[in-house]
C-alpha cells in the first residue's frame, strides 16, 4: 500500500498548495488539461490527476484510490500498481483531448481536472 498512500498524499499537499498557497487559477490553468495543451502545454496530460476543484471532490477521488488501490497494490505489487495507475491517468488524459480540442472550436474553455480518469481505469482492472 505504500504507491495508494503515496499518491493519497501527493494529491493532497497538491491541493493544499493549489488552493491555500498558490494562485488557484494559474495552477489550473497551466496544470489542469485545456486547450493551452494544443501551444505546447503537453506535460497537461500527466498534472491534471493530481489537481483536484474541490475539497469533496479530491475527498471523494482520494477514498476511492484508497479502497481499490490496496487491493490492486497488495495483488501486482507497488511497482505495477503504480505504472497502471500513471499510465491509465495519462491515456484517459490523452482520449479527454479529442473533448476538450472540440470544445475549444467552438469557443468554451474547459479545464479537466481530477484523478478519476486513473481511478477508473484502476476499477476496470479490478472488473
Amino acid at each position: 500500500m505504500k504507491v495508494t498512500n503515496t499518491l493519497i498524499v501527493l494529491n493532497l499537499i497538491i491541493f493544499i498548495l493549489s488552493e491555500y498557497v498558490l494562485s488557484t487559477n494559474l495552477v489550473m490553468s497551466y496544470f489542469g488539461l485545456n486547450y493551452l495543451f494544443f501551444s505546447g502545454f503537453y506535460w497537461q496530460v500527466f498534472t491534471t490527476m493530481f489537481l483536484h476543484a474541490s475539497f469533496l471532490h479530491v475527498a471523494m477521488n482520494m477514498a476511492v484510490l484508497y479502497q481499490f488501490g490496496c487491493i490492486l497494490e497488495r495483488y501486482f505489487g507497488s511497482l505495477k500498481f503504480g505504472f497502471i495507475y500513471i499510465i491509465g491517468g495519462v491515456i484517459t488524459s490523452v482520449l479527454s483531448l479529442a473533448y476538450t480540442y472540440y470544445m475549444a472550436r467552438h469557443g468554451v474553455v474547459v479545464n479537466l481536472v481530477g484523478a478519476s480518469g486513473a481511478i477508473s481505469v484502476l476499477l476496470g482492472v479490478l472488473a
